[in-house]
């Protein structure tokens, strides 16, 4: 049910025909799917109310050190970090414009870098709610640890999925997909031509609304995108014209 709403308001988002693939919708217009944006809340929800992180491993404390305690409002600051296979997490607090404590963990090698941050995270609220200071600011990495997490997901999904392979042709990476979409405005005809799903002899005719699948210039050619794009002598000028303006978009080199 979740799917088919997304589903909806993406596809009129990127000015798509209903056929068009959950996958492809979402990344022409340039949204998160829905059920990854609940995962992230889920995660950052636990992680502020301390909650154990079952598949993160503390291999062991490195180092803690404290100092003075002060009498001003603390702070602690948290980051994660992976450099040449080693997983670390650190804790800094701070008060008075002094360094009062301080902690580094040691993850195990499998672990990623955002596991790290909300490992870090995690130790910072635990510190604050056995302590007694009432008020400590805590400052971290985690909204930029959870886009991570969910470019992951995209990718992996994007990757594995059924669907979409039109659209995969132009856009073998997410991210790519993301850097060339948010410079342009989409409309239906580039929509239909990233998808595939338009005016195209091959899909009209799935649906009985052209007799034929073939294309003009050869009877032996389906007339699809990536024929016309690629091959077709019909349409020449206005794949020139086309591919001239996507190169620009994508930053390519000299167009041929």
């Amino acid at each position: 049910m979740l799917d088919v709403v997304q589903r909806s308001v993406a596809l009129k988002a990127c000015r798509a025909h209903r056929t068009v693939s959950l996958h492809s919708a979402l990344i022409l217009s340039k949204l998160l799917s829905l059920d990854i944006r609940m995962r992230e809340a889920a995660w950052l929800y636990d992680v502020k109310r301390g909650k154990d992180l079952g598949d993160t491993f503390v291999d062991r404390e490195l180092e803690t050190h404290s100092g003075p305690s002060g009498r001003g409002r603390s702070a602690i600051y948290t980051d994660g970090s992976r450099i040449e296979g080693k997983v670390d997490a650190a804790l800094t607090e701070w008060r008075d414009g002094e360094e009062t404590w301080c902690s580094a963990l040691r993850l195990d090698p499998f672990c990623t870098v955002f596991q790290a941050e909300m490992i870090a995270l995690q130790r910072a609220i635990r510190r604050v709610k056995n302590g007694k200071d009432g008020l400590v600011n805590v400052f971290g990495d985690s909204p930029r640890s959870l886009r991570k997490m969910g470019l992951s997901l995209i990718l992996e999904r994007y990757a594995e999925g059924s669907t979409g392979e039109i659209t995969k042709c132009f856009f073998p990476r997410v991210e790519q997909a993301y850097r060339v979409l948010r410079k342009v405005e989409i409309t239906s005809q580039m929509a239909q031509t990233l998808t595939g799903h338009g005016g195209f002899a091959q899909y009209l005719h799935r649906f009985k609304l052209k007799d034929s699948s073939y294309c003009a210039c050869d009877p032996a050619k389906i007339l699809e995108v990536l024929h016309v794009l690629q091959e077709c002598q019909c349409f020449c000028g206005s794949v020139w014209h086309w591919k001239r303006k996507s190169a620009s978009l994508s930053g390519g080199g000299n167009f041929q």
